[in-house]
């Protein structure tokens, strides 16, 4: 049996330099040590947006950017922490409505390019993964006949 350790980046957005495993590959009881550009897969439910390991970049804190795979757990911890990487910081974003202003800092440069499900419609150099529009009935019909109206700001993750 193997045990897996993930390194996860410290930055919420960061492009990645370098990632050297050599010191972790060279660790006693270590079997393998992979970084996204031995892995570049990508997966999702509805928009195959997310890495299995981080390539080039990453877009969330805690995201994985290497993995060892060590015959016992702490190898596998001390390994992981022989890694090295080196990340450029860029400008994170963490408001849903700072990520739609138009200077704002562009998470998945590639977004249009990724594999997605038909019913979604990604906006190409936007943070714009889908445009989701409802249209049923008339609002001004609706408003007109409420006795009561709740007007108000609601988000939900995605």
């Amino acid at each position: 049996m193997l045990y897996g350790k993930f390194l996860r980046s410290p930055h919420a957005h960061a492009r990645i330099l370098s990632i050297d495993t050599k010191t972790a590959e060279s660790y006693a009881g270590v079997v393998a040590a992979i970084t996204g550009q031995a892995f570049p897969y990508r997966m999702g439910l509805y928009v195959r947006d997310k890495m299995v390991l981080a390539k080039d970049k990453v877009r969330w804190a805690g995201e994985p950017v290497a993995a060892v795979a060590a015959e016992s757990e702490e190898a596998a911890e001390e390994a992981v922490e022989l890694t090295k990487v080196e990340y450029e910081p860029l400008k994170p974003v963490f408001d849903v409505n700072e990520a739609l202003k138009p200077n704002a800092p562009i998470v998945h440069e590639e977004l249009s390019q990724y594999e997605h499900s038909p019913v979604f419609t990604p906006v190409p150099r936007t943070n714009i993964a889908n445009i989701f529009k409802v249209r049923k009935g008339n609002a001004e019909d609706g408003f007109r006949g409420a006795t009561t109206i709740i007007g108000n700001e609601f988000s939900m993750p995605p």
